[in-house]
């Protein structure tokens, strides 16, 4: 059954031109060797899906297509947080104020995560009201979207207070990232904590819920702005301070050699002792 074109629609379109752009710019990077052009990409297309398959259901109604809107809201947070995740991995390979590993848990999680939204996929397909705060497969997807929002969040505050190092060492471009990826994370929350309020209770699921039935002016503000915002800061970051990844290729392999010479001085040491 068809339905009209509505305020949430509109938030669509502006999501499709907004989107569209960032799009290209993922494109330029890539043609420049800029790392991070594919997470842009990704949350371009990611979003782009999203809102075409709303503008979809004003000629198919079906749940099949109201579950594709639902899947891209999980997937777009989740790529939003492994871009700025990115951005603080490259620079610290150029100063080395954590060890790398620090890095690996979020990526792991952010596996986790997408395993999750495939889940919840399948669920919003069967069940008639996948949004549910009873939802397994969302609720678990709720709680690593926040554990890898957190975890971001940390790593971008250590490496921020520690930004002096950068400039000492000349790595003005990779502070500058560090800045970014940082005042980047407390809009990056509000949309995070859009996704927590939409499950937590009956009320907040009827003001934030992106799919049926929500606020749209609290999803305007809380998701499409800040998805833009966040986005649109990550990828002029890039762009205008970024290197060609084999320049981040060979600091990560120096890095690494470096942790391993640090590591055989101590086992040397006992030996000869």
């Amino acid at each position: 059954m068809a339905r009209e074109f509505g305020y949430r629609d509109g938030i669509a379109v502006f999501q499709i031109v907004c989107f569209s752009a960032l799009f290209l710019c993922a494109i330029a990077m890539a043609r420049s060797r800029k790392n991070g052009w594919f997470c842009v990409g990704g949350v371009a297309v990611i979003r782009l899906v999203g809102a075409s398959c709303l503008l979809a259901t004003l000629g198919d109604n079906s749940r099949s297509v109201w579950a594709g809107v639902y899947v891209c809201e999980s997937l777009g947070v989740l790529l939003l947080t492994f871009l700025l995740l990115g951005m603080l991995e490259r620079a610290n390979h150029f100063v080395p104020l954590l060890n790398r590993h620090f890095f690996r848990a979020p990526i792991l999680l952010s596996w986790l995560g997408i395993g999750l939204t495939a889940g919840d996929y399948v669920l919003a397909v069967r069940e008639g009201d996948a949004y549910s705060p009873v939802n397994p497969w969302g609720v678990a997807g709720m709680a690593v979207f926040v554990a890898i929002y957190g975890a971001t969040a940390a790593l971008a505050l250590f490496l921020l207070l520690r930004r002096a190092a950068f400039r000492e060492r000349g790595w003005h471009g990779e502070r500058r990232q560090v800045e970014c990826a940082a005042a980047c994370m407390p809009v990056l929350g509000l949309r995070v904590a859009y996704t927590v309020a939409g499950r937590l209770s009956p009320p907040g699921r009827e003001t934030f819920n992106p799919v049926r039935g929500g606020d749209p002016t609290a999803y305007l503000v809380m998701v499409a702005f800040a998805e833009v915002a966040v986005a649109a800061a990550a990828t002029a970051a890039i762009l205008w301070y970024g290197r060609d990844w084999r320049q981040y290729e060979k600091a990560l392999r120096e890095s690494i050699d470096d942790e391993q010479q640090q590591g055989a001085q101590p086992l040397a040491a006992s030996r000869q002792a």
